[in-house]
């Protein structure tokens, strides 16, 4: 699952669905169908949930890379692409990178390549194939740009902005670390 959304104070609040009968990509359309300008697809191999709110040419996700080769586990390729979108983002040919990359030898590697991808496009396939099955952009409901022209991101959990040089950011997280729990409305027994 792939979801871009706009932090805000409506968006942050608690959501009760009630339901029945649906599927599960309907729960979806109707989660998402309580704020507006958001839209679900399903495209790539996962189902996205995206804001309208952000201007095409602001939203890092459209972005296109003209080459991607990348050989590694899921996040040595994250890291690899965030390199390459800091510089688009936050442009700084003087800045120096350094990290070091968590691992697990239970992670797969990936061998990935793309010509004139968008970066949604890659960070599906990388939610595919990895145990990160969810990729989840943090736009800031800020107007302020990032140097580059780019609406400003932010972890899903942080409650500090995140500086121009660390632009743009986005959460990977396991399927089973939502918070999220979809209890079914119980029905009355019919009578004997």
């Amino acid at each position: 699952m792939g979801i871009a959304w706009l932090k805000t104070p409506s968006t942050q609040q608690f959501r009760s669905i009630k339901y029945s009968d649906i599927t599960l990509l309907e729960i979806i359309n109707t989660i998402a169908s309580t704020e507006p300008n958001y839209e679900v697809s399903v495209g790539h191999g996962l189902v996205h949930i995206n804001t309208k709110e952000i201007p095409w040419g602001q939203n890092f996700l459209h972005q296109k890379i003209k080459e991607f080769s990348q050989r590694g586990v899921p996040n040595s390729i994250k890291w690899t692409l965030w390199m390459q979108l800091n510089q688009m983002v936050s442009p700084d040919p003087s800045r120096g990178y350094g990290a070091s990359i968590l691992s697990s030898p239970a992670d797969p590697i990936l061998d990935l390549r793309f010509t004139n991808a968008t970066v949604e496009e890659i960070l599906d396939s990388v939610a595919a194939a990895s145990g990160n099955k969810v990729w989840v952009a943090t736009f800031e409901d800020d107007l302020a740009l990032t140097p580059g022209g780019f609406r400003r991101t932010e972890w899903l959990t942080s409650r500090e902005s995140v500086p121009n040089e660390g632009q743009p950011v986005w959460d990977s997280l396991p399927w089973d670390s939502w918070k999220i729990q979809l209890k079914p409305t119980s029905r009355p027994e019919a009578p004997e």
